[in-house]
């Protein structure tokens, strides 16, 4: 099971590895298969099915699907409905709840990934402080430290990085999240 998890998380799996309808979401969504009828399946999370929506342009029915979903990873993609819609003050309040859930004592390394993804994406609708940007490059130092062999914390520095004009920094920190 535990190698099941590191295949899925790497995105080296197995056909024998998609045996819940969960996996087999992430795959699709993974690889862009966003016709997949796994991805309106009511055992995905609410939050993967939105996403699919939201891939599609089919905001209106994200948004309709993540009513009333406080999950983390719904806020994410409530996030992105917001911001394709045009909503971006709603957008930004939404990734704002997402850095605060980063910055509790008790944060594990999803929620500091969050909430630097969360900075990130906040820099493309309003101003951010340089101080938010030094948070979310600690965050993600905290994120790498509680797991090294997390392939989405680079993957996030480097996007941040290459979005602050650091390219330098950015391609390297995005060529060893494609190397885990």
């Amino acid at each position: 099971a535990e190698r099941r998890e590191l295949r899925m998380r790497h995105g080296l799996w197995t056909d024998a590895d998609l045996d819940t309808a969960e996996r087999r979401a992430e795959a699709a969504l993974r690889c862009w298969r966003l016709d997949d009828p796994v991805l309106s399946d009511p055992a995905v999370p609410v939050h993967a099915r939105a996403e699919a929506l939201l891939r599609q342009g089919r905001t209106g029915e994200a948004e309709s699907l993540l009513a009333g979903c406080d999950d983390p990873d719904c806020l994410l993609v409530l996030a992105g409905v917001l911001e394709q819609r045009g909503a971006w003050a709603d957008a930004a309040a939404a990734l704002k709840r997402l850095e605060a859930l980063a910055e509790a004592e008790a944060a594990d390394a999803a929620a500091l990934r969050r909430g630097a993804e969360a900075i990130r994406r906040r820099g493309t609708l309003e101003a951010v402080g340089a101080d938010r940007w030094n948070m979310a490059a600690e965050w993600l130092g905290r994120a790498r430290a509680m797991d090294r062999l997390d392939p989405e914390a680079p993957a996030i520095e480097g996007r941040l990085l290459v979005d602050r004009h650091n390219r330098e920094e950015g391609v390297p920190a995005l060529q060893q999240a494609i190397g885990l």
